[in-house]
């Protein structure tokens, strides 16, 4: 016998002791509850079919727990409008046990179930005295946590890092000799080779000078003396310039 029932706006197909999920009844945990729109029920080959809903026939059930569903993503976009929301919604929803279906609207009353004390509450309680003498107790030392392979390989990895950085240090000279030698170069070149330079150099330009002049100054009167066609008329050398380069 199962029967076709309707409740938050959408239709369960339901049996004895079937348990479904719906959206959420005011209803506490436990309590039982009457579901009236019954659109259809069949009973091995007797159908029958409510226009809308059954008359007098009712499904019995029991709320089992409340409880929410899968949370989904709502997007909201517009385009152009640089417009985007994003909200997340979980659904309220309740899961019941069907008891019983009734043809008539007389239904019958649930079973309920002896109630048995659990053994592991019996065990919570035995284990309360041990527990506050262990409290009286010393503090015993605590066993380290095991490392995994990964955190064992980055340990090992400080470790060699921190002993090739000692063996460094003994190796190179100290960072500060280092910098006061630094500095000591730095003292001779300002206070010795850039006054030597700057008296020394003038004289050896001058000096280069005056020589490449009269070495050079015999050549350029032979060639211009022998050959004044090949000198136009803007480059011709007057006595004046000759004079000047003497």
């Amino acid at each position: 016998m199962y029967a076709v029932v309707k409740t938050g706006g959408k239709q369960y197909k339901v049996a004895k002791d079937d348990k479904i999920v719906v959206d959420r009844l005011e209803a506490e945990a436990g309590s039982a509850l009457v579901l009236d729109e019954v659109l259809m029920v069949a009973n091995g080959d007797q159908v029958n079919v409510g226009s809308p809903t059954v008359k007098d026939a009712v499904v019995g059930a029991t709320v089992i727990r409340h409880t929410r569903g899968d949370k989904i993503m709502v997007f909201r976009r517009k385009r152009r409008k640089n417009f985007r929301r994003i909200r997340g919604h979980r659904q309220d929803l309740t899961l019941i046990q069907i008891t019983d279906i009734a043809t008539d609207g007389k239904l019958k009353p649930a079973a309920k179930k002896a109630e048995t004390v659990k053994p592991a509450a019996k065990k919570a309680e035995a284990d309360k005295a041990p527990a506050a003498k262990r409290r009286l107790q010393p503090n015993l030392p605590l066993k380290k946590p095991q490392l995994r392979k990964s955190q064992r390989l980055r340990k090992s990895l400080r470790q060699q890092k921190s002993q090739l950085r000692h063996l460094l240090r003994q190796i190179r000279p100290r960072l500060g000799d280092r910098n006061s030698k630094g500095r000591a170069q730095w003292h001779i070149k300002k206070q010795v080779v850039a006054p030597v330079t700057a008296a020394i150099l003038p004289v050896v330009v001058s000096a280069l000078r005056n020589t490449v002049v009269k070495r050079l100054f015999p050549a350029i009167l032979l060639f211009v003396s022998a050959a004044p066609n090949f000198i136009p008329a803007q480059m011709s050398v007057s006595a004046k310039t000759i004079h000047s380069l003497r």
